[in-house]
């Protein structure tokens, strides 16, 4: 690892000093070593001191036993399209095939507590991208991320975590995270050992549109983190596209207000690639003149903010930890919560949720003589 490496790790590791910090102090004294040499002048109204050396060297130790590595800004792997977002971040923890960093991603989002129609077709349309050279991007969250991980995984897939790299959550994705692992790629810029916070969810989201050209949001309410991605990436120059939803399922109302404001509608792999194809992110400079010309505020990182409110607003993000928390109690409300006025095949529908065909099928009349499931062909719909 090079100088300028090693001591960013150090810098970005220390208490109190923040990514917006470290682009600050880097325009003023040029490499990261002069801003440790400055660092305690620099600083002296709000002191930092930077870690110890033997610090960084562990963090590195412990990154080489899993297998991981620590990049930086300064790297020639790092991604060129995360390098062109405003503040970019300096560190980033990588484990599987840092060739997918500078692949043709494109991202897919969306509700954790998603339809099935929903996930089928996130799985879908991350498997036919994927067969046409595209790598995906998403965020190892439940649902449809889930989805579009397992869709892309034969062909290329990046989970961005919310967490240190040998932190997996949520748990039950343990199989999937050592799946992408080995045939994909799982990027965190947090500390090793980090836990989950519901603050470092929006940063993630971040890095999640900042790697790809575009992204794909499918079902989104109007709380939510995915939200935040769509507008990192419209913030970032990137392309946005949003699969319709049913009006009456809050689980859209999100994703068909972003129609409404201007986002591509897809329906097929085929909307995205059209739109796609001669797209180019804009570069740094590029975004920063149209940012100058719209007197919008640079998209940074305050240190002394939680980083679910440097984004402008607390009303979008919805902790998302405390999101994956409300699990469906049963199968019959976990039946229920997949559901929309679409029907699905029932055996998908076991097939999705794992669920015994026999206990599904007492569940499903029974919901049907609720009158809260209407059952036919083989298929079965929310009643109406």
């Amino acid at each position: 690892m090079n100088k300028n490496s090693f001591n960013t790790i150090q810098l970005l590791r220390s208490k109190n000093f923040g990514i917006k910090t470290f682009y600050k102090m880097l325009k003023i004294f040029g490499t990261p070593e002069n801003i440790l040499l400055n660092l305690e002048n620099y600083t002296k109204k709000n002191p930092i001191t930077a870690i110890s050396k033997e610090i960084v060297e562990q963090e590195i130790e412990n990154c080489k036993e899993i297998g991981a590595e620590i990049i930086t800004i300064f790297d020639e792997c790092y991604p060129y399209n995360l390098s062109q977002v405003a503040f970019p971040p300096p560190v980033l923890t990588i484990r599987g095939n840092k060739r997918l960093l500078n692949a043709n991603n494109i991202a897919v989002v969306g509700a954790r507590n998603a339809s099935a129609n929903g996930y089928n077709f996130a799985s879908k349309i991350a498997k036919e991208l994927g067969d046409e050279g595209f790598t995906i991007v998403s965020g190892l969250a439940r649902g449809i991320d889930t989805s579009a991980h397992k869709g892309s995984i034969n062909t290329g897939t990046i989970a961005v975590i919310a967490g240190g790299i040998n932190n997996i959550y949520p748990s039950e994705n343990e199989g999937l995270y050592y799946e992408i692992v080995e045939k994909g790629l799982v990027i965190s810029e947090l500390p090793f050992g980090t836990i989950p916070r519901g603050q470092y969810f929006p940063a993630r989201n971040r890095i999640v549109s900042g790697l790809s050209k575009g992204v794909i949001v499918i079902e989104a309410s109007l709380r939510s983190g995915t939200l935040i991605t769509a507008n990192r990436a419209l913030d970032q120059g990137r392309e946005v596209f949003v699969s319709p939803g049913n009006p009456y399922d809050p689980r859209c109302e999100g994703s068909n207000k972003l129609l409404k404001d201007g986002a591509i509608l897809i329906t097929s792999v085929n909307d995205v690639i059209d739109s796609i194809s001669n797209f180019k992110i804009p570069t740094k400079i590029q975004r920063e003149y149209l940012e100058s010309q719209n007197k919008k505020a640079p998209d940074f990182f305050d240190d002394d903010l939680e980083m679910n409110e440097i984004f402008g607003t607390k009303i979008a993000v919805k902790k998302e930890i405390e999101i994956e928390k409300k699990i469906p109690k049963n199968n019959k409300e976990l039946i229920l919560s997949k559901l929309n006025n679409i029907p699905i095949a029932i055996e998908l529908l076991n097939e999705q949720l794992n669920l015994d065909t026999v206990e599904s099928n007492m569940i499903l009349m029974e919901l049907e003589l609720d009158r809260k499931v209407v059952i036919e062909f083989g298929k079965v719909r929310i009643e109406e």
